[in-house]
């Protein structure tokens, strides 16, 4: 799954608001869409919607927390930035407190909508992508084998080729066949990024014991054998 193409959107019947976010999602080659009220808006957006959410804190009914507090429960994670005209100290503190990603006085400056825009908008794309990784890494985990995620507990906790071949008995060629097809599989290039991607999977699956005693004694349990210490 790839990240959707981010919109703003805005809800506020302000002539000049729609103005000046028309304009800066001109200058970002955003497209831009503006809703009647929250329910439209909740309507019509779903958990995969990516961008930002502009209101106007009267379309809140005053009450910023009950409005994000609804997207969250219907799934919709955009970050919101709050607008009000005469904003006091007392509505900013409650849009921050409720969750607000930003809040923005009127009549809006466009260089500070651009800069308020370009962070949210950037800060939740990267989530979403954050998020479709780790769906994308739990579903190729999903799809190994049982030993192959032993010998990935294993070189994931540090152990060499020869040591996963001791703990298994089994040949140094078949681990690295092994380790091939764990590449493969898990769409990883490295050993860092098989690491990097999946050392978290790994500690919560309890099917490669032989790896998690590794990891929490420093040590390799080889059949037959006294046990190798991995902190030299």
């Amino acid at each position: 799954m790839t990240t959707p193409r981010p919109a703003i959107h805005c809800i506020d019947d302000t002539p000049a608001t729609r103005r000046a976010l028309a304009a800066c999602a001109h200058s970002l080659n955003l497209p831009l869409h503006v809703w009647n009220s929250p329910d439209e808006l909740r309507a019509a957006l779903d958990g995969e919607a990516c961008g930002v959410i502009l209101v106007d804190i009267r379309h809140t009914d005053g009450d910023c927390a009950d409005f994000i507090a609804g997207l969250a429960a219907d799934g919709i994670d955009l970050p919101v930035i709050v607008l009000a005209a005469d904003a006091d100290t007392a509505q900013c503190r409650q849009a921050f407190r409720a969750g607000a990603a930003d809040f923005l006085e009127k009549p809006l400056q466009r260089a500070e909508l651009r800069q308020a825009l370009r962070h949210s908008i950037g800060h939740h794309v990267l989530q979403h992508a954050r998020l479709d990784a780790e769906r994308q890494a739990r579903r190729r985990y999903a799809q190994l084998s049982e030993r192959e995620r032993e010998v990935l507990a294993m070189i994931v906790a540090g152990l060499t080729n020869k040591e996963v071949a001791r703990a298994l008995e089994v040949s140094p060629r078949t681990v690295e066949v092994h380790r091939s097809r764990l590449g493969r599989k898990l769409g990883t290039d490295s050993f860092a990024q098989m690491v990097r991607c999946y050392a978290g999977l790994v500690e919560g699956d309890s099917v490669a014991d032989t790896a998690g005693v590794a990891r929490a004694s420093g040590r390799v349990p080889i059949p037959g054998a006294s046990s190798l210490d991995l902190r030299m």
